[in-house]
């Protein structure tokens, strides 16, 4: 899945849940939501 490859990439990923990697998981939030954003658009043109 996408956000353990960023979190694996980030150095910050561990087995424990605990700490969460703030920054990949604010870019896959981000994605995900401009890919609904754009999704949205297109599917109403």
């Amino acid at each position: 899945m996408v956000l353990e490859t960023l979190a694996a990439s980030s150095g910050e990923y561990t087995a424990d849940p605990t700490p969460v990697p703030t920054l990949p998981v604010a870019i896959f939030k981000l994605s995900y939501k401009l890919n609904f954003i754009f999704n949205e658009k297109r599917s109403r043109s």
